[in-house]
């Protein structure tokens, strides 16, 4: 079942996501002794975009597994994926995994009753921009870029929606807003190759620049420092770290490819959008 959900017949794939949705639904945290390998398929699925049935059903049941299983459960698998150290073989393994993530997040968050609860997560969430951070953030691609982005922006909106059921994620997000916010920058910078090789833009790469500024929005609204500008506020930071090199002679080295470029010119394009919405 798991390898008919990438079926190259797509009447096959659609029936066997719906089979292995229902039976994540019956058996509940019994999946656990499958998912070692049905993750795997299940970032398979997730990258072929094969069928539009697929698309709705894996998601649901990566959302499933997490809602019904313990993340200690799926959360090594899962981070391991992204640090490239499970079945790195497969050239699908770190984005599907990345892409899964926000799904999985959705799943975990979703049936939290209240604050205290936030802590059975808080290692998710910890490990994921941990590994981010030390693993992927440098090696991004086009193609990465955006799965990073639509995922960020599944656990933002996920986490605005337990705020606005009246749970305190604020506390819960704190040490986390920065990195993210990091991670939506170089990620924005990624997708400037268009505009700095002169070239226009393909519109998935303009959504995904909408999709960035409506984060930093979903970002102020889970400040504890609602009041403030989240993006002013955290800019003065994130070019003091772009540009942290030991001696002038560094900086004179920088080329206009360069990551500290991108983010001057990621920071010139949302004050030339937010102007623009004045």
């Amino acid at each position: 079942m798991q390898n008919e959900v990438s079926c190259w017949i797509e009447e096959n794939a659609g029936r066997a996501s719906y089979l292995l949705l229902y039976s994540i639904i019956y058996t509940e945290e019994h999946m656990t002794q499958f998912l070692d390998r049905l993750l795997i398929a299940l970032y398979r699925a997730l990258m072929e975009r094969s069928s539009k049935t697929v698309m709705i059903n894996i998601p649901l049941s990566l959302k499933y597994i997490a809602r019904y299983c313990n993340p200690s459960t799926y959360s090594p698998l899962v981070i391991q994926a992204i640090r490239n150290e499970l079945a790195a073989f497969y050239s699908f393994t770190q984005a599907g995994s990345i892409k899964a993530f926000g799904h999985i997040f959705e799943g975990a968050i979703e049936i939290l009753p209240d604050t205290a609860d936030l802590n059975r997560i808080a290692g998710l969430l910890h490990e994921f921009i941990d590994a981010v951070k030390s693993v992927v953030i440098d090696g991004l691609d086009i193609e990465l870029a955006q799965i990073m982005i639509d995922t960020i922006y599944i656990v933002l909106e996920a986490l605005i929606r337990k705020h606005e059921s009246g749970v305190s994620v604020k506390k819960f997000l704190a040490p986390y807003l920065y990195d993210i916010f990091n991670i939506l920058l170089r990620s924005h910078g990624v997708l400037l190759n268009f505009k700095i090789l002169g070239k226009t833009e393909p519109s998935n790469i303009a959504e995904s620049k909408i999709k960035i500024r409506n984060a930093f929005e979903k970002l102020a609204a889970l400040s504890e420092r609602s009041e403030l500008d989240f993006v002013d506020e955290n800019l003065p930071r994130i070019i003091s770290e772009a540009f942290s090199r030991s001696n002038e002679e560094d900086l004179s080295c920088i080329s206009l490819q360069s990551m500290e470029c991108r983010i001057i010119y990621t920071v010139f394009e949302h004050l030339n959008a937010h102007r623009s919405t004045l």
